[in-house]
């Protein structure tokens, strides 16, 4: 209870937010059709599973959701409540003027608030990615469809590899470099 924010702080509240962009299906490169070798070398063009809307007909281009951080604002508490999880662990929920928001959402400084909606945001990648990964083992996947599954994966982590490239830059430029007498 030491960590509850009192009644009349002003806090900053955060929140994260899903950003749907459409890409080129990485299967068919958005031809909607690909082409399939037979065992006896003859080509035949069949639609792409991959791509495949709500109608079954192949779009050519696939949507690619992503968690972030959102907007950002100040606010002043005017109540709180505190609660105990399955878990024993305690719970905040915070009021302001009849709108509560979690323990995750408010924070005592702005870079506090954009830090813990940063984590919840993360944390919601993760669980897409986990979901998308459980899809990919459900009976009934084509080849087509594993096809473009392997590739968002390979370029999800070409993404991420550039990004902790650029850290580790950082990090090495802060390095203290021994005096020489």
């Amino acid at each position: 209870m030491d960590n509850v924010i009192p009644v009349g702080t002003p806090v900053w509240i955060a929140d994260w937010v899903n950003t749907d962009t459409w890409k080129p299906c990485p299967v068919c490169f958005g031809k909607k059709r690909v082409q399939v070798i037979l065992g006896d070398d003859t080509v035949i063009s069949v639609p792409c599973r991959y791509c495949e809307g709500n109608n079954f007909e192949p779009q050519g281009q696939v949507k690619c959701g992503h968690w972030a951080v959102g907007t950002v604002k100040i606010a002043v508490v005017t109540g709180y409540q505190v609660d105990t999880r399955e878990d024993g662990s305690l719970y905040t929920r915070y009021y302001f003027n009849m709108v509560g928001y979690g323990e995750e959402r408010v924070g005592r400084t702005k870079e506090e608030a954009l830090a813990k909606a940063q984590v919840q945001a993360d944390a919601a990648n993760a669980r897409r990615d986990t979901e998308r990964a459980a899809e990919k083992y459900r009976d009934g996947k084509t080849y087509a469809w594993n096809a473009g599954y392997y590739r968002e994966q390979a370029e999800y982590h070409r993404r991420q590899a550039a990004i902790y490239d650029k850290k580790a830059v950082v990090m090495e430029s802060r390095i203290r470099k021994p005096k020489n007498d």
